[in-house]
């Protein structure tokens, strides 16, 4: 009884540390939450292996719990030790790249012509993030400086912890026509043919 009370505490604990952990892009939290989430199903499986064994007697399920237990503790390690390594060597975070991705997608605007060399990384809780804006070639520095803030302030409004964005602006070139939507330019090239979608394989 006491041990399946133990469970729901910890289970409950633990969803509520991985809920905070992901709000917040911690992942401190998260694996704190995930250690619990484990002893939960340390717990389960203990009292499933004490009443098979109690009612058929065979001592062998014992220890083939045991074994399936180690594994589940082994990989859930392995996973929060690949995620830690992962951000101490600068890789890119892939589920945060794609909410990036999505946030520009929706927010698209016109002005934007192209977004590429799109890099997402993650220290901690705080967010980095790294790309080239290409804008166009006849703007005003000013108003390029203001489009800039506008990109930046799209993407910090999408997270809760610090983000640190640096913006590269690129010219727009006479190529760039055929998927440019800025309205009334007076210097277009080519007719506009076809936007194109941004996605986490053609951003990067």
């Amino acid at each position: 009884m006491l041990v399946g009370v133990t469970a729901v505490a910890n289970a409950f604990v633990g969803w509520m540390l991985i809920r905070s952990g992901r709000q917040t892009d911690s992942a401190a939290l998260t694996a704190d939450g995930q250690h619990l989430l484990t002893d939960t199903f340390s717990s389960i499986v203990v009292m499933i292996g004490v009443a098979l064994v109690a009612f058929t007697g065979q001592h062998w399920i014992d220890s083939a719990l045991s074994v399936l237990l180690a594994f589940v503790i082994i990989y859930n390690g392995f996973q929060i030790t690949r995620q830690s390594v992962a951000r101490l060597m600068d890789e890119t975070d892939i589920p945060t790249l794609h909410r990036v991705v999505q946030l520009l997608t929706v927010h698209k605007d016109r002005n934007w012509i192209d977004v590429h060399n799109l890099r997402v990384q993650k220290y901690g809780a705080d967010l980095h993030i790294d790309c080239h804006l290409t804008l166009p070639y006849y703007w005003e520095l000013n108003k390029v400086h203001d489009e800039v803030h506008h990109f930046e302030d799209t993407l910090k409004e999408g997270f809760q912890g610090e983000v640190e964005i640096f913006v590269h602006t690129d010219p727009c070139e006479k190529e760039c026509c055929h998927y440019c939507r800025v309205a009334d330019c007076p210097v277009r090239a080519f007719a506009f043919v076809d936007d194109i979608d941004w996605t986490a394989e053609n951003l990067p």
